[in-house]
C-alpha cells in the first residue's frame, strides 16, 4: 500500500507542471481523492468494454468535474480520453476529435508522453476512418514523436502500423514502407508471443499491397507467403481469407490463371465458413477480373454487378469503388462506353466521399482508358490535367 501512495504522490506532482502556456494547477485534492478519481475511471472503462457509450460520456463528464474541481490534470485526461473514444463509437467523429485534442492539452500538463502518443494515435485512426490522410498523417507523425520519447513498445509498434496505412491511402509507398519496417523492427524487440506473430503477419499483408502498387509482384507474393505461414499456423480464418484473396489478385495480375482461381477457391470457402458476406463478394469481384483477363466479358460484367449488389445489400461500401472501376474497365474493353462512364463515375463519387486516393487515381486512369478508346481525346486531355 505504501508504494500505491508514493506513485500517487509522483503523479500529483506532476500535475503541477508548467506550460507554456498555463499556470501550474496545484492539486487542492487528498491521496483518497485521486484514488476515486483513479477507481471510477477504471470502473468507466469497464461500463465503455460493455459497449454502453452514452453512459461512458455520462460517467466521463461527472468524473471530469471532479478532476477540474481538485486540479486532477491526468484524471481530466484520462477523463477525455474515455469520452473521446466512446464519442467516436457512436459515429460522432468531429467530436471526438475535439475531445481527444483536450486530452492531449491535460496530458502534456503532466508531461507524459506515452498518454500523449496514445491520444495523437486515436485522432489519427478516426481521421484516417474520415478518410482525411494527410491530416491522419501529419496527427500520427506527431504520436511518434511523443511515443519515441519512451522505450518501443506495443504503441509505438501501432502507431508506425497506423501511420503507414495513411500513407498509403495517400499513395505515398516510400514512405509507407519506412513506417512499415520500423514496426517490424519495433516487433523483434518484444517477446515473441502468437499475438505479437499475429501482428508481424498483419504488417506482411500491408507491405504486399503496397509492393502490388508499385508492381513489385514477386515481393508482393513473398511477404503475403510469410504472412499466409502465420496465419496457417495459428488458424486465423478470416486473415487466411484476405492473404489468399490477395495472392490471387497478384497471380491474376501477372496472367497466371490457374493459380489465381485456385487461392480464390480457398478464399471462397475460408469466407464461407465464417460467413464473411464482405469477403465473399470480394472473391466474387476477383473473379470477375480473371473473366476480364481472358476477355469473358460477359462473365465478368455479370460477376461485377453480382459482387456490387452483395455489397449493397450489406450496407458496406468500403469495396464497391473497386468493384465500379472493374465494372467500368470491363465495360470499356467490351466497348460498352456509356455504361463504362456511368460506372466509373459511381466509383469515383464513392471513393472522393471515402477519401481513397488510390483508387481516386485509378477512376481517372480508367475514364483516360474510356476515352481513349472511344476516341473522345478532348474529354482525354481534361482528363489529363486534372
Amino acid at each position: 500500500m505504501k508504494l500505491k501512495y508514493v506513485l500517487l504522490v509522483i503523479l500529483l506532482l506532476n500535475d503541477t507542471k508548467l506550460t507554456s502556456q498555463n499556470a501550474p494547477v496545484p492539486y487542492q485534492g487528498t491521496a483518497a481523492d485521486s484514488l476515486n478519481i483513479l477507481k471510477e475511471l477504471g470502473q468507466t472503462r469497464e461500463v465503455y468494454l460493455r459497449q454502453q457509450y452514452d453512459s461512458v460520456i455520462l460517467l466521463s463528464d461527472q468524473i471530469l468535474q471532479k478532476s477540474k474541481d481538485k486540479g486532477f490534470n491526468r484524471g481530466a485526461g484520462e477523463s477525455y480520453f474515455l469520452k473521446a473514444r466512446a464519442t467516436n463509437r457512436l459515429g460522432r467523429r468531429e467530436k471526438a476529435i475535439e475531445i481527444y485534442q483536450l486530452a492531449v492539452e491535460q496530458f502534456h500538463k503532466v508531461g507524459d508522453h506515452s498518454r500523449m502518443s496514445s491520444a495523437y494515435n486515436n485522432w489519427g485512426l478516426v481521421l484516417k476512418d474520415m478518410g482525411r490522410f494527410r491530416e491522419a498523417v501529419d496527427i500520427g507523425e506527431k504520436a511518434l514523436d511523443h511515443v519515441k520519447l519512451n522505450p518501443p513498445g506495443r504503441l509505438h509498434f501501432h502507431i508506425l502500423n497506423n501511420l503507414g496505412n495513411s500513407y498509403q491511402n495517400l499513395a505515398q509507398f516510400k514512405n509507407a514502407s519506412r513506417a512499415y519496417f520500423e514496426a517490424l523492427q519495433v516487433l523483434k524487440n518484444e517477446p515473441d508471443s502468437l499475438y505479437m506473430q499475429r501482428m508481424q503477419a498483419e504488417v506482411y499483408i500491408n507491405l504486399g499491397i503496397v509492393y502490388f502498387e508499385q508492381k513489385f509482384y514477386e515481393k508482393s507474393i513473398e511477404t503475403y507467403i510469410v504472412a499466409k505461414t502465420i496465419f496457417e499456423e495459428q488458424q486465423l480464418k478470416p486473415q487466411l481469407a484476405t492473404v489468399y484473396n490477395n495472392l490471387a489478385v497478384v497471380y491474376t495480375e501477372i496472367q497466371d490463371f490457374n493459380i489465381a482461381e485456385g487461392y480464390l477457391l480457398v478464399a471462397d470457402s475460408l469466407n464461407q465458413a465464417i460467413k464473411s458476406e464482405v469477403g465473399l463478394a470480394i472473391c466474387t469481384n476477383n473473379l470477375a477480373k480473371i473473366f476480364r483477363e481472358q476477355q469473358q466479358y460477359t462473365l465478368a460484367i455479370d460477376k461485377h454487378n453480382q459482387a456490387i449488389d452483395m455489397l449493397r445489400n450489406i450496407g458496406d461500401q468500403s469495396y464497391l469503388p473497386s468493384c465500379y472501376l472493374g465494372l467500368g474497365k470491363t465495360y470499356t474493353l467490351a466497348n460498352l462506353y456509356n455504361e463504362a462512364h456511368i460506372s466509373l463515375l459511381r466509383g469515383l463519387q464513392i471513393a472522393l466521399k471515402s477519401g481513397q486516393k488510390v483508387q481516386e487515381l485509378r477512376f481517372y486512369e480508367g475514364l483516360i482508358d474510356l476515352h481513349k478508346s472511344a476516341n473522345q481525346m478532348e474529354e482525354t486531355l481534361s482528363l489529363i490535367h486534372i
